[in-house]
């Protein structure tokens, strides 16, 4: 198939919807056939052959970003109302998209589905990731009163000590706030103790959920440079507004200090799928007998103890049951010699 897959994709502007749909019928447990049918899909989406587009888009088992969102634009053709809160997915995202959601994005807007709050919570995001120039492109969708000064947060990346040494932020907007804690968080990034001495001497400026927040996000950097101080750090931000990904640097920094109570309540604050990870379950096991609960410990480290995983010997270990041995392999007879 492979000479067929290179004729057909180095014509693929020209190539009809009838012999793709061959290709695709003929090799269908190839990997070629979804990768022809995504780069013909793409062709289509740039074209805005949307009736063309949407006749094979749901063959696609696993479409990306790119073509997700030219999916959103055929639908927002046809008129289909829900095209745009679906959006939100692709907009809730640090990173900058694919050119194909911005038509989606722009439509959000001006259909007020995206709105001030929503543009705040992508900037952070962005901010997060380190994604300064999309922020700073964000920052436009913001009403001129809420802006972030751009100045101000090109140096917030690049010499956050020194931005925060002048102080001159405008506190009483949340463009000037949302500066000053962008530039506490890059200092963090490398000097997380210094970046919580900083903090902790301009917090009253900020509400009680910015506060948390920043705490959070030095917490999280301070987890990840193994400071003996994140915890506490962490203690000061509320846990039910954290992803993922920060509870479980939350659950890490509490266990280097062995702070049992704060592992067991940070994986309890984990979604239910993570919590099902044998790491997390047996973190939670280990929590419960730290804390005097071994009925409840061994409920959750017995089962794990049978299971063929690293975390399973660590709780056949840690209950006193011997491991489980891996099956031996079966062995054949040798052939007789002819």
């Amino acid at each position: 198939p492979y000479a067929q897959y290179w004729q057909i994709n180095n014509r693929i502007k020209e190539a009809s919807a009838t012999e793709v749909r061959r290709f695709v019928t003929d090799y269908a447990d190839t990997p070629l056939a979804e990768q022809l049918l995504g780069e013909w899909l793409r062709q289509q989406g740039q074209q805005k052959n949307w009736e063309a587009f949407d006749s094979e888009f749901a063959k696609l088992k696993n479409p990306d970003t790119e073509l997700n969102c030219f999916s959103l634009q055929a639908r927002m053709a046809n008129k289909d109302a829900d095209a745009l809160k679906e959006g939100r997915t692709f907009w809730l995202n640090g990173k900058s998209q694919p050119d194909s959601c911005q038509p989606v994005f722009d439509a959000m807007m001006t259909q007020r589905v995206i709105m001030a709050p929503d543009v705040w919570m992508r900037i952070r995001l962005a901010l997060e990731a380190g994604q300064v120039s999309l922020a700073r492109r964000l920052n436009n969708n913001l009403p001129p009163n809420e802006m972030m000064n751009d100045k101000q947060l090109a140096a917030a990346y690049d010499t956050p000590q020194m931005l925060l040494d002048k102080n001159n932020f405008d506190y009483k907007s949340r463009g000037g706030r949302e500066v000053a804690m962008f530039a506490v968080h890059r200092l963090a990034h490398t000097q997380a103790s210094l970046a919580a001495m900083r903090w902790s001497a301009m917090q009253e400026k900020f509400s009680p959920v910015e506060r948390s927040y920043v705490w959070g996000l030095i917490g999280f950097e301070g987890a990840r440079n193994h400071e003996p101080l994140a915890i506490d750090w962490y203690r000061n931000a509320e846990v039910s507004n954290m992803s993922d990904t920060h509870i479980a640097w939350r659950t890490r920094a509490a266990l280097r200090v062995q702070a049992w109570g704060d592992v067991l309540s940070s994986i309890e604050q984990l979604s239910p799928p993570e919590q099902r990870e044998s790491n997390w379950r047996y973190w939670k096991g280990r929590s419960l007998k730290e804390l005097g609960r071994s009925e409840a410990a061994n409920e959750i480290l017995l089962p794990l103890s049978k299971e063929y995983l690293y975390y399973g010997l660590l709780a056949a270990e840690e209950i006193g049951a011997p491991a489980l041995s891996l099956p031996a392999p079966e062995t054949k007879a040798p052939a007789e010699e002819m």
